[in-house]
C-alpha cells in the first residue's frame, strides 16, 4: 500500500502543507481556524514517458462536514520528484444534478508558478459524493497528489442587541446555517420566532413577557448547542396616541391606539384614573380593546394610562366619563 503524501516526503511536506493550510485559513473566519481535519488523500505516479494518463477518485465528506468549510489541495511534484508537465483536474456534478456539467479546478496554467493549489469546495458535497478526474502527462515517475481537508461546523454566539419584549432583536455568531426549521433560539429557555436568518446573523422576535434586567440566550442547531449569552433587556414604555370613542359609560368598549403594547392582553394594565379596565383584546403591539370599568361617581375626565410588562406609558389620554365626550 502506498504511503500518503504527508508520510512520503516527511518534515518538508508537512511544513509546506501547514504553510498552505495557514494561508487558506488566514482568509476565512477565525471561528473555523482551529478545527482543520484531513478527510482523505491520494497520490499518483506517472507510469509512462510523456503520454497522457487518467486518474480518478470519488470525493465525499462525513455528514457533519457537508456544509462546512472544505478545501481540495492539489500538489504537482514535491521534494526530488518532478510534477506533471501538463495536467487538468475536473470535478463532476452531484448525483442529484442530472443536467450538471463537470467543472475545471486546475489546468496547464495552474502550476506554472506554484506546486500547490488550494480550492474552496465548501458546499460541493451537500448532495453527496463528487467524481474527481485528473489527466496528466509528464516524465515517468512524475508525481501528483491531492488532499481533502475540512473544518467541522462551529456553533458560537458572539453578541446580540438589547431585547425588548415582543420586539425584533439581532443575534450575531457563526454556524447558524440558513434553514429556519433546524435552528432554535431560546431566551430563558423559551423558544423564539426566527424572522430572517443567515449563517452569521439572525433576526429574532423576543417573547412577549420578560423579567429582570437581563435574559439568557442560547441557540440550538440540530443536536449542537451554542454557548450562553447574557443580554440586557430594554423595556420601552408604551406610548398612547388616541382612543375611540374618547370616553363612555361603564361596560362600554373603547379602542386604544399607540405603540409598544404586549400582544398578550393580560400583560397590559389599563387604568382609567384609579380604576383598572379589562383588556379584552390585544390586536397587535399598537391596538388594545378594553371594557370601561366602574367609574364610580366620576363625571369629568380621568387620565387613561397603560402599563406593559411593568413599564408605565410615557403619556396619558383624557378619558371623558359618562356621556360628556365628543
Amino acid at each position: 500500500m502506498k504511503k500518503g503524501i504527508f508520510e512520503k516526503f516527511g518534515i518538508f511536506t508537512i511544513a509546506l502543507a501547514a504553510l498552505v493550510t495557514g494561508m487558506i485559513l488566514s482568509s476565512t473566519q477565525s471561528a473555523w481556524a482551529t478545527a482543520h481535519k484531513l478527510l482523505s488523500e491520494k497520490d499518483y505516479i506517472a507510469q509512462t514517458d510523456g503520454e497522457k494518463e487518467n486518474f480518478s477518485a470519488t470525493l465525499s465528506v462525513p455528514d457533519d462536514f457537508k456544509n462546512s468549510p472544505t478545501w481540495l489541495t492539489l500538489y504537482n511534484g514535491y521534494g526530488n520528484r518532478p510534477g506533471f508537465g501538463w495536467a487538468k483536474v475536473t470535478i463532476g456534478p452531484s448525483a442529484k444534478d442530472k443536467d450538471g456539467k463537470s467543472e475545471t479546478l486546475a489546468d496547464e496554467h495552474t502550476f506554472l508558478t506554484t506546486h500547490a493549489k488550494s480550492i474552496d469546495l465548501t458546499g460541493y458535497f451537500a448532495d453527496g459524493p463528487r467524481q474527481l478526474t485528473i489527466e496528466g502527462a509528464g516524465d515517468k515517475g512524475a508525481y501528483f497528489a491531492w488532499t481533502l481537508t475540512g473544518a467541522p461546523s462551529v456553533l458560537s454566539l458572539f453578541n446580540a442587541t438589547k431585547v425588548t419584549p415582543g420586539q425584533k432583536f439581532l443575534v450575531h455568531g457563526v454556524g447558524f446555517g440558513t434553514e429556519k426549521d433546524k435552528v432554535t433560539p431560546t431566551i430563558n429557555g423559551e423558544d423564539c420566532l426566527i424572522l430572517t436568518i443567515k449563517d452569521s446573523m439572525m433576526a429574532v422576535r423576543a417573547p412577549e413577557k420578560l423579567e429582570g434586567d437581563a435574559v439568557t440566550l442560547r441557540v440550538k442547531v440540530g443536536d449542537k448547542l451554542s454557548n450562553q449569552l447574557s443580554i440586557l433587556t430594554n423595556y420601552v414604555p408604551p406610548h398612547l396616541i388616541s382612543m375611540s370613542p374618547q370616553g363612555g359609560n361603564t361596560g362600554a368598549t373603547v379602542t386604544i391606539r399607540g405603540s409598544n403594547f404586549s400582544r398578550v392582553p393580560e400583560e397590559n394594565v389599563v387604568m382609567v384614573g384609579p380604576n383598572p379596565a379589562t383588556v379584552m383584546q390585544a390586536m397587535d403591539t399598537e391596538t388594545l380593546v378594553i371594557t370601561i370599568p366602574d367609574l364610580g361617581i366620576s363625571t369629568d375626565t380621568l387620565p387613561l394610562t397603560v402599563t406593559t410588562n411593568g413599564t408605565k406609558s410615557d403619556n396619558y389620554l383624557n378619558f371623558w366619563c359618562g356621556d360628556n365626550f365628543f
